[in-house]
């Protein structure tokens, strides 16, 4: 991996609890302290979603870490196992919408080109084309506030962000009837088994000293400690997703990002592309 690591991620818990919530607390952020502690050079490069694969295939970036699915790219790219079982659900302002069904005749908004589309012109494709429309958008900024003004019935979104905006808005409620339920992990280009295997071993020791685990729970109120996936390497990790039973891991992301800061290389300059 020559002198040189590359992680490209969006931090979800600025989706979740915005990026001011996060800078006010040091203690708990230590981006910028730990990797100049590490010796690190620290660029954050904004980036649009739908960049990504440019990034990714020039060798700007080495990785996807942000609530990128694996469901359904199991080839697409090679994969670090999966560090959390995702919800999707469908946030709404009106009493009347009780289930995924009541949201038929209504205008549904979610990220563009994120796993609900594929879902509602697929696998649920009734429900889809029962919608009066479904509308992608660039950011649950922009579809939170258009359900807040009325521009929408219903946004669908990760549970915890879900979790965090009905927190901030008493007239928001959750309809609890999941749309989807994934595996989310870290994509590296196909092949890159290299830095995969680095990123994977780093992690599987943070998870087996707990420490993962004790940061998510300090965010229990978004829904994370629930997001738990039963999760062992098992030999080689060579490619394929593997689960076992005898551990059960949550995982906030962010600050797994920070904690491999401490981990990987003091000769690494880290790049980090975020929405």
């Amino acid at each position: 991996m020559n002198n040189k690591t590359v992680l490209s991620f969006v931090l979800l818990t600025f989706s979740i609890i915005g990026a001011g919530a996060l800078s006010a607390d040091d203690s708990d952020k230590k981006l910028k302290f730990v990797a100049n502690k590490a010796g690190w050079t620290l660029n954050e490069i904004p980036v649009a979603w739908e960049d990504k694969e440019n990034k990714l295939n020039d060798g700007t970036i080495d990785c996807f870490w942000s609530g990128f699915t694996i469901d359904g790219r199991e080839n697409d790219y090679t994969w670090s196992e999966p560090y959390i079982k995702n919800k999707k659900v469908a946030i709404v302002k009106n009493n009347d919408i009780k289930s995924l069904n009541d949201l038929k005749g209504k205008i549904v908004e979610t990220l563009k080109g994120g796993s609900p589309i594929k879902v509602l012109k697929g696998a649920k494709k009734d429900l889809g084309d029962a919608l009066k429309e479904l509308k992608e958008v660039s950011d649950f900024t922009v579809a939170f506030n258009d359900l807040k003004n009325g521009s929408c019935d219903a946004v669908i979104a990760d549970l915890p962000v879900a979790k965090a905006q009905a927190n901030k808005n008493s007239e928001f409620k959750i309809i609890e009837e999941e749309l989807i339920s994934e595996n989310l992990g870290i994509a590296f280009k196909k092949g890159n088994a290299e830095v995969r295997d680095k990123v994977q071993k780093i992690l599987d020791e943070i998870i087996n000293d707990g420490t993962v685990a004790k940061i998510a729970e300090k965010y229990s109120e978004y829904g994370l400690p629930a997001l738990m996936v039963s999760n062992q390497k098992e030999g080689d990790n060579s490619g394929a997703i593997k689960f076992s039973q005898n551990k059960v891991v949550s995982i906030l992301l962010a600050f797994i990002v920070t904690l491999l800061y401490n981990y990987i290389s003091k000769t690494s300059c880290l790049k980090c592309i975020c929405q």
